[in-house]
């Protein structure tokens, strides 16, 4: 009898091929747009998060003319190397107002073994380091020796048993592994100071160009600064002034920060606000097509009542219907939109010019989850006229006056 039951159900389902072809069209149009919308808007914010969190300092120091690579570097980690010529940034320890400092330098992108891309090889100094501790996932000794790095969330172990990687020829210890920043940092290499002759060397005899100012121990790209409280940033520029000179250029990673949660608000609105008009039209699409396919509908219905069926039953049937047709169409909507938006999530970010925390499995699947949710609730909606007009309806009466 429950055999019997299903193939009665299944065939009432895939009877009204047109009808059911254009309803998961539709459908698939819908989700596809909600689930790319809402993962591109969720791994904007995921990235703002993250970035308010950790944003490590309040002034950045750069050499003169590089404040625009500078600003690339933090907003998408884009890879950059610039120099300081002449600068002692020793000369600022202990100067009233300055909390913290620290300083980096930045080796220009290089092919390494332990990669498919190029890297950004990073030096800095582990004792007075404020930036690069927010982003580690677990604790490491603060000390960081020759043979050892931090790297990038999307740069693995050369080998799985052991945690190294090899860079030049030589294998690194794997004292850290940061959390992902959004940005092409996450395949970024850090070392201490303490390696950078080594690491130089290495990556000479392998082929890589460096040139005359690289090698030179004294050189580095940035200093960051964090502001005492209660100390303005005017009067600690003013005196890095006195003691730097005026040959670099400030970046304020934090009011850069700020501009990027508007941006962020302004993007995400934008999509928010076209997921809306496209459900609205859609919805509207859905009434259309039901009202449109309603007589026949009415038929079949009168069909099965006549023959015995219930009210109650035709309508359990009708919302088997709605939810499968949804299911079956959410499912190839999320997919496709998964397609569009995953695997060229950084490029998004790249092309928006901000910061793209992509999803995880479980937020994939938490967005699949809300698509299907949201989707069968619209679906319901636009089949309640047809509800309403099944138990209400008289069966002989409609079928005479399809007759007629």
């Amino acid at each position: 009898m429950a055999s019997h039951r299903k193939r009665i159900i299944f065939k009432y389902i895939f009877n009204n091929v047109i009808h059911n072809y254009i309803f998961i069209v539709i459908i698939i149009i819908l989700s596809g747009m909600l689930f790319a919308g809402r993962v591109t808007s969720e791994s904007l914010k995921k990235a703002l998060n993250n970035m308010e969190k950790r944003f490590g300092s309040d002034l950045m120091l750069v050499p003169k003319g590089s404040k625009e690579k500078a600003e690339g570097l933090i907003l998408e980690g884009q890879r950059s190397s610039f120099y300081f010529e002449n600068i002692k940034p020793d000369e600022l320890n202990g100067e009233e107002g300055i909390e913290k400092i620290t300083t980096q330098y930045f080796l220009k992108s290089l092919s390494a073994d332990c990669c498919s891309s190029e890297v950004q090889i990073v030096f800095f100094n582990p004792d007075t380091d404020f930036l690069v501790g927010p982003w580690i996932k677990e604790e490491y000794k603060k000390k960081l020796d020759k043979d050892q790095v931090i790297i990038g969330s999307d740069i693995d172990y050369g080998n799985s048993n052991k945690r190294t990687i090899k860079l030049f020829g030589k294998e690194y210890d794997v004292a850290a592994k940061m959390d992902k920043t959004g940005t092409s940092l996450d395949n970024s290499v850090y070392f201490s100071f303490a390696s950078r002759e080594g690491v130089i060397k290495d990556a000479e005899a392998k082929g890589s160009f460096i040139s005359d100012k690289q090698r030179s121990k004294e050189l580095i790209s940035t200093v960051y600064l964090n502001v005492k409280e209660g100390y303005k940033t005017d009067e600690v520029l003013s005196t890095c002034h006195k003691k730097l000179g005026e040959d670099f250029d400030v970046v304020f990673p934090k009011s850069l920060n700020e501009s990027i949660s508007r941006n962020i608000k302004g993007i995400t609105g934008i999509i928010n606000t076209v997921l809306v008009v496209a459900g609205i039209f859609l919805l509207i699409m859905l009434f259309i097509i039901n009202k449109f396919f309603s007589e026949q509908k009415k038929r079949e219905i009168s069909v099965f009542l006549i023959l015995g069926n219930s009210r109650k039953k035709m309508i359990q049937m009708m919302v088997i219907e709605a939810v499968t047709l949804t299911v079956i169409g959410t499912v190839v909507g999320c997919f496709i939109g998964a397609l569009v938006v995953i695997p060229f999530g950084k490029y998004i970010g790249i092309t928006l010019g901000m910061p793209y925390l992509g999803p995880s499995v479980v937020d994939i699947l938490l967005h699949f989850a809300f698509c299907i949710f949201v989707v069968l609730i619209l679906v319901l909606i636009s089949w309640i006229l047809l509800f309403i007009s099944v138990k209400k309806m008289d069966p002989y009466l409609a079928l005479k006056k399809e007759a007629e």
